[in-house]
């Protein structure tokens, strides 16, 4: 009987023993499904065990995240198009200026003087740009992808999230192509690039040695063929009617110059809102998987 009630209190101690064991294990499981819960749902509509909401990614998170994706790509699309502009430059120069009128060569920017302005101006295109994108993500957001409006499945989360750098994509892109400005972009860059203040001087008032030569006989000629007293008043309006007849048409020359030139430019730079939008399209999965991860980062 002893040894019958001792068996039966064995039975019960190595029960209790296994239900404990069985109930300690299963606590983590419940942890870890609560954990996978919260981390993959909508952070406006997650309540953890206390009733407390869930901390969401800030908007300056995503922010970031998109303003380096797009940074990143406004830069070396740029870098791209300023190379081959570069690349372009020299030929399309040196065939513009090879079909001019000649007589004024030391009146005419250089080569190495226009591309070094171009540079310039390139440069600071550039930059004007990078510097728009963060205004322009930061205010598009609050239009496109607005945090509280998430679902709460991961599913509903990433399509939601996919639509947006859609619609981002183009927005942005559009919006840089504005600022661009190509039309008054390409002729404000080609009318200073051409202008080289070292030689502005030649350009305004010294001509060629032969043509200083022609005035210096018309000048002699007027003085010992007229009277004393008109000479002072001669000598002057020769010089400055031959002058002034050559200036119109080194000024139609420049002016024929730069039209072309601005034509050359305008085709290039027509071209960054096309490649953006493409290469925004191309990489969108890569905005997509930044915006997610702090969506779905563990706490």
């Amino acid at each position: 009987m002893i040894s019958t009630r001792r068996s039966l209190f064995s039975l019960a101690i190595i029960a209790s023993t296994t239900l404990f064991t069985i109930t300690t294990s299963a606590a983590p499981l419940e942890q870890q499904q609560q954990h996978f819960a919260v981390s993959t749902s909508s952070p406006s509509n997650i309540i953890n065990n206390n009733g407390n909401h869930h901390n969401v990614p800030s908007t300056v998170a995503v922010q970031n995240s998109l303003c380096e994706y797009y940074e990143d790509i406004v830069d070396q699309v740029m870098e791209t198009v300023t190379d081959s502009i570069f690349a372009s430059a020299s030929n399309s120069f040196m065939t513009v200026r090879h079909y001019q009128v000649t007589g004024h060569d030391q009146c005419k920017t250089s080569l190495p003087s226009f591309v070094h302005a171009l540079g310039d101006h390139l440069t600071l295109v550039r930059s004007n740009l990078l510097a728009s994108v963060r205004p322009l993500v930061q205010s598009d957001l609050q239009v496109i992808l607005p945090i509280e409006k998430f679902m709460s499945s991961e599913l509903a989360l990433y399509t939601r999230v996919n639509e947006a750098v859609i619609h981002l994509n183009q927005r942005l892109a559009e919006q840089l192509g504005q600022i661009v400005n190509v039309d008054e972009a390409a002729n404000i860059i080609i009318s200073q690039s051409l202008v080289d203040n070292r030689y502005l001087a030649h350009c305004t008032g010294q001509n060629s040695a032969t043509k200083q030569f022609e005035q210096l006989l018309a000048v002699l000629t007027a003085y010992f063929n007229k009277p004393a007293s008109s000479t002072t008043t001669q000598k002057e309006p020769i010089l400055s009617k031959d002058i002034e007849q050559q200036k119109p048409r080194h000024r139609s020359i420049e002016t024929n110059e730069a039209m072309i030139m601005t034509r050359w430019l305008h085709s290039w730079l027509s071209e960054i809102p096309g490649i953006l939008t493409v290469e925004f399209d191309k990489r969108m999965h890569e905005a997509v998987q930044s915006v997610l991860e702090d969506f779905l980062a563990d706490e």
